[in-house]
């Protein structure tokens, strides 16, 4: 990689990581209840940081070949499919009974199956 390729690696890094610290960091003293529109910066952020890494080591690297960067692209894809496919009921919301929602539960502090609707 010459000099130009690193700065603008660099550049757009530290531009993505800081603005996702200056987004994320409130959420380590705020006391109170999040919603989404406190997620959203971060995850917009975050989402950018990922891109511009994968495209740095996977798709804009001299090291592999056309193919093995249409396999990891694909994977990529496939991985992103299965993802909101599983987490389809509560990213378009929980219809039918919570507990159709079991594996969603990935901690103890979740509460999606106590959930009260009145």
């Amino acid at each position: 990689m010459d000099a130009r390729e690193w700065d603008h690696f660099l550049y757009v890094g530290k531009t993505a990581f800081f603005e996702w610290a200056f987004h994320y960091v409130p959420f380590l003293i705020m006391g109170r209840v999040t919603y989404l529109h406190h997620y959203l910066p971060t995850l917009y952020f975050a989402v950018l940081m990922f891109g511009h890494v994968l495209d740095h080591f996977i798709f804009s690297s001299r090291r592999f070949s056309t193919r093995t960067k249409a396999t990891a692209f694909g994977v990529l894809v496939s991985d992103l499919a299965a993802t909101f496919w599983w987490f389809s009921g509560v990213a378009l919301g929980i219809d039918g009974p919570v507990n159709e929602y079991w594996g969603l539960k990935w901690r103890k502090t979740w509460n999606i199956y106590n959930v009260s609707i009145g």
